[in-house]
């Protein structure tokens, strides 16, 4: 305790007798220059009529603001970027099919965009339209293997998550796979089949 005290006596002891010394030093390099910048922007800024301090903002305000709108005009993709939305499409499956393994809202985000990809492809290649499609396969009339079924199913029959969730309350996960546990991979491959 007394090595502190010790400490910290010759500390202010050593900057009190150093700032004495330099004290002139100080005062003509630090302190007067600090002093006379404040003085001259003082007197700059008095004897400027206030209207020009005010347009002088106004001016800087129309310039950030023409920054921003150039900015945010360059970053807005043309219609002739159709190849880039592709692949920012295919970028964000993806990420969902990444996250599928993260838990159950993930892969029920990403059976919903399969259950959509499914439906438009079927009702293309049947030539009808996609509610013809999604009573298809809601009735089971149309062929599908028995796990892309389910997969597709469950995003075709489940609109919102808690829908989902209570689906597998019901089916109780300890009766077998739940319908979303199948492999993306295998629901991918049946829809390449289907589209050659």
């Amino acid at each position: 305790m007394k090595i502190r005290w010790l400490i910290i006596t010759v500390s202010i002891v050593i900057v009190g007798g150093l700032a004495f010394l330099l004290k002139d030093f100080l005062r003509d390099n630090l302190y007067v220059p600090i002093i006379d910048m404040v003085r001259f922007v003082s007197v700059l800024f008095r004897s400027l009529p206030q209207a020009f301090w005010w347009w002088l903002v106004l001016f800087i305000l129309a310039l950030y603001a023409a920054w921003i709108f150039m900015t945010r005009r360059k970053s807005v993709p043309s219609s002739s970027q159709s190849g880039a939305r592709n692949l920012s499409r295919a970028m964000v499956w993806i990420q969902w099919i990444e996250r599928s393994h993260r838990g159950d809202y993930s892969r029920w985000l990403l059976s919903r965009q399969i259950a959509q990809l499914a439906l438009q492809i079927i009702a293309h290649q049947e030539k009808q339209p996609v509610e013809w499609a999604k009573e298809e396969i809601i009735s089971s009339r149309f062929q599908l293997p028995a796990g892309v079924e389910d997969f597709i199913k469950t995003g075709i029959t489940t609109p919102t998550f808690p829908q989902y969730t209570d689906l597998i309350r019901r089916k109780g996960r300890k009766k077998g796979r739940e319908p979303l546990e199948l492999k993306v991979d295998e629901v991918v491959q049946f829809l390449e089949n289907s589209m050659k």
